[in-house]
């Protein structure tokens, strides 16, 4: 071969690692989510996508997990009802991301400390085996024994603390028709410190200034307060997660995308949409565990 041909045979081979170089240091990552992101959150994570390589569609958690079963797409962050309900997937690994909560309020100088999920569907339901229409009947004394119990909500899809509770207390049952239903929770948060013998249900993180949230036991067990701690290890039950979903893997490989998902900038639009952020120590070790 003369010196020429060698040289262009050379070349060739250059270039042809040049581009299979180039190739694997611009790989892109395709995630389908649930639409609950839209808006802010999404906009958050696109601004750190073109970065990474990321492709992000956000039409629902029903089509996130069947692009994910068929590798149509690397990553799906669905939204669940329920801890118990996040999909158990084969080699499929699994990374929090936020939490939609209800919580429960009463006024301020309400003894009442906590309560039962059994107890929150005798008086919300209409098909409880048994009624509470009195403050006394949850062991409360004094002037509040007579008192009688006003529960309120407000109106369905408008901040999702009543689907959650829904799901959570009232299975297969209806609100009684004593429950005062209000159009959204601004009207809600107006009615609920006008009544002093209210309990009423919200989403809003900042739902303090309100009144006293208490903490929620499942049936007899431990009551537990809507704290990151607690979400995080799904011991506060009115709540519903967002979880994103990958190939076990190919988890070093997505670690870019879970940074992205775990960044302050994220993790503070999350907050700000009215959802709760994996705390950050959790983010942390969660990233921890994908790089061992």
């Amino acid at each position: 071969m003369n010196t020429a041909l060698q040289r262009v045979a050379l070349l060739s081979i250059l270039l042809g690692l040049c581009i299979n170089s180039f190739a694997e240091n611009s790989k892109s990552f395709r995630l389908v989510g649930t639409d609950f992101f839209k808006g802010a959150i999404a906009e958050s994570i696109q601004l750190g996508s073109p970065s990474i390589g990321l492709e992000t569609e956000w039409t629902g958690s029903h089509r996130a997990l069947q692009f994910l079963k068929s590798g149509k797409c690397d990553l799906a962050l669905i939204a669940c009802t329920s801890t118990a309900e996040i999909p158990d997937l084969p080699s499929m690994g699994k990374l929090p991301i936020a939490y939609r909560i209800s919580r429960v309020l009463v006024a301020k100088d309400n003894p009442l400390t906590e309560i039962n999920v059994d107890q929150l569907a005798a008086i919300f339901g209409s098909r409880a085996e048994r009624k509470i229409s009195l403050w006394g009947e949850l062991e409360l004394q004094g002037a509040w024994r007579a008192r009688a119990i006003e529960p309120m909500l407000a109106k369905r899809f408008t901040s999702f603390s009543r689907e959650i509770l829904a799901h959570h207390a009232l299975k297969n049952d209806r609100l009684q028709s004593r429950v005062k239903i209000h159009t959204d929770e601004k009207a809600l948060a107006i009615a609920f410190q006008k009544n002093p013998g209210a309990i009423g249900v919200f989403a809003s993180l900042h739902a303090d200034s309100l009144g006293k949230p208490i903490s929620i036991a499942l049936k007899e067990g431990e009551a537990f307060g809507a704290t990151p701690e607690n979400l995080y290890f799904g011991d506060y039950p009115l709540q519903m997660p967002f979880v994103l979903l990958y190939p076990e893997r190919r988890a070093k490989e997505l670690l870019p995308v879970f940074r992205l998902f775990y960044s302050a900038e994220v993790a503070q639009a999350i907050f700000q949409a009215g959802l709760a952020p994996v705390p950050d120590n959790f983010r942390n070790a969660e990233l921890k565990k994908v790089t061992e």
